[in-house]
This record gives structure tokens, sequence and C-alpha cells, in this order.
């Protein structure tokens, strides 16, 4: 089975339209117009891009935070067996 690319069928239907269309400054317009859109769609990628390099730093950072929780409840923990050795002397 084939995956449809649907952007891609947007603008050849975008594109018969335009060759069907018969005055010249209708042309123009609609030709700006799926300029327009491609540009949209190159900055959404982008944008897809940033956020996937988003997502990864902040899986660093969960990863830093639990790293810290444990690191303070080992200091937890510690201290209170010190506490206690302390007291039993």
């Amino acid at each position: 089975m084939t995956i449809k690319n649907e952007y891609t069928e947007t603008v050849r239907d975008l594109q018969a339209l335009i060759r069907r269309e018969a005055e010249a400054s209708k042309r123009a317009d609609l030709l700006a117009n799926v300029d327009k859109m491609q540009l949209q769609i190159e900055r959404q990628r982008e944008q897809l891009g940033s956020l996937a390099v988003l997502c990864e730093r902040v899986d660093g950072l969960v990863w830093l935070v639990r790293g810290v929780v444990v690191a303070t409840a080992l200091e937890i923990v510690a201290g209170i067996v010190v506490a206690l050795l302390v007291k039993g002397h």
C-alpha cells in the first residue's frame, strides 16, 4: 500500500487550476498564493526540526532533575544514618 502525499496532490490540483485559469492577472495571483503556501510549509518544517531539538533538551533536563532528586534522597538518607550513629555514641 502506498502512502499518499497530500501536499503533492494539493500542489498538483492548484497547478491544474492555474493552468485552466484564463486571465493572466488571476494566474499571477494564484501563482503568488501557491508560492506563499510553499514558504509557510517550509517554515513549519523548520519549526518541527526546532521542536525535535527542544524535545531532546527537555528529555535531558528530565534526566538531570531525576539525578538531582536521587542525589538529594541519598544525602537525606546518609544524614539520617550519620545522625543515628552519632546519637548512638
